[in-house]
């Protein structure tokens, strides 16, 4: 908890949850009934500290750790096309991971003193089904599919296959992570997020596949290129604005209307919610 005017700015897990949201309270009735949550709980997100200021608030979370992957794949790959021996690439490995350590041991510290445990699952041992991924619902379904929700992705995937013909080492990183990602979100308990949008989980990987899209995009006309771009851009923000207003459910399952036709009458919706 901290102190910052006539607030309260507190860290709970209140209701048997691991990770934490911040709200805040009135210093003259902090009673859980007067909170305003500032940011809600997310059960992907650990909200590790909250640090209040004159004018504003800093908040410490963690999220997106498997990018770490990244150099490990490049070093794989020189030893497969033989840029450097095994034995030194093992000696890389080890400075590597000494300097990881070195990095994270304070948030190793802060595991064990809050559960007890140097590496641990804080929101619990259930939170992932290794053996059991849902990897076609995370890509294609209506529930905050990636691809379902994102078309873009799909576009950027795709260009892996001209990309691995120019830039084999480059696609196979994209790829290496890209892979990585889809198998831990969709192996996690809750592979739709709860009420993020869309696929929230995948954000880390917008700039790797910026790389492929941006060579399918340079093959095709520039006309063409713009009107896809148009309109990708277009449904996404139509889904934003369905999503964010309510128009549809936060966290269950969307049906193929709501996806489609709905979508498309959200202007005319806005318009009726305005002239009401």
């Amino acid at each position: 908890m901290d102190h910052g005017g006539a607030l309260f700015y507190i860290r709970t897990n209140g209701g048997g949850r691991r990770n934490f949201r911040l709200v805040a309270a009135p210093v003259d009735d902090p009673r859980p009934a007067r909170w305003t949550e500032l940011i809600p709980h997310r059960e992907d997100v650990m909200l590790e500290d909250a640090e209040v200021f004159a004018e504003h608030y800093v908040v410490h979370a963690r999220q997106d750790g498997l990018i770490i992957l990244i150099p490990l794949a490049e070093l794989c790959w020189w030893v497969v096309r033989r840029r450097v021996s095994p034995a030194r690439a093992l000696t890389y490995l080890s400075m590597s991971g000494a300097l990881i350590l070195v990095v994270f041991s304070p948030q190793l510290l802060m595991w064990k003193t809050l559960y007890g445990s140097f590496l641990t699952i804080p929101q619990g041992t259930g939170f992932f089904n290794w053996s059991s991924p849902h990897v076609l619902a995370t890509l294609f379904s209506t529930r905050h599919g990636l691809i379902s929700w994102h078309p873009i992705f799909l576009l950027g995937l795709l260009g892996l296959v001209p990309l691995w013909k120019e830039h084999r080492e480059v696609a196979l990183v994209i790829l290496f992570v890209f892979a990585g990602e889809l198998y831990v979100n969709s192996a996690v308990s809750n592979w739709w997020a709860d009420d993020a949008f869309g696929g929230r989980r995948f954000v880390s990987l917008i700039p790797f596949l910026t790389v492929p899209l941006t060579v399918v995009l340079t093959r095709m006309r520039r006309r063409l290129v713009a009107a896809v771009l148009a309109a990708l851009v277009l449904w996404n923000g139509l889904s934003l604005i369905q999503y964010r207003l309510r128009f549809v459910s936060m966290s269950e399952p969307l049906t193929i209307r709501e996806m489609t036709v709905d979508r498309l009458l959200v202007p005319f919706r806005l318009i009726q919610s305005i002239l009401r």
